[in-house]
């Protein structure tokens, strides 16, 4: 039986994976399955069930300072289970995304989707956001 890790508000066992989750956009499904086989280091990429991810500078000093914790074993996160009910932070990854980057065919091979129109939902997010902005609290 796989042990679970309490919430750790410090950086540790819970708080690694959900930034990787809200670095990359991967499913919940992809981190609990991530080895350390899947990262790329020569090429600088991740690979997730149906795509490799790139991994910039902040993802890869991520990765570093995460595998001097982890020793020999071959899993990411060795353990760890992410719990259901917690938010949709591929979701939350796409809306950052696309605030800096509002291609939507990007996105979709980011999160290795070939049908543009799953990834639509995400530009609501925007919209949502823009409209907050300019709307006044003053207005009738």
């Amino acid at each position: 039986r796989k042990s679970r890790r309490r919430h750790n508000l410090d950086g540790g066992a819970t708080v690694k994976p959900l930034q990787l989750l809200l670095l990359t956009g991967c499913r919940s499904r992809e981190v609990e399955k991530l080895q350390w086989r899947h990262v790329d280091w020569v090429n600088n990429s991740i690979e997730f069930s149906r795509r490799r991810f790139p991994m910039d500078f902040q993802l890869k000093e991520f990765f570093v300072k995460l595998k001097k914790t982890t020793g020999t074993e071959p899993a990411v996160f060795p353990g760890y289970s992410i719990r259901r009910g917690q938010p949709d932070w591929r979701a939350v990854f796409s809306c950052r995304y696309l605030q800096k980057n509002p291609s939507l065919f990007s996105l979709a091979k980011l999160l290795g989707v070939q049908d543009i129109a799953r990834v639509i939902k995400y530009a609501e997010c925007l919209t949502q956001q823009r409209s907050s902005v300019y709307s006044s609290p003053f207005s009738v």
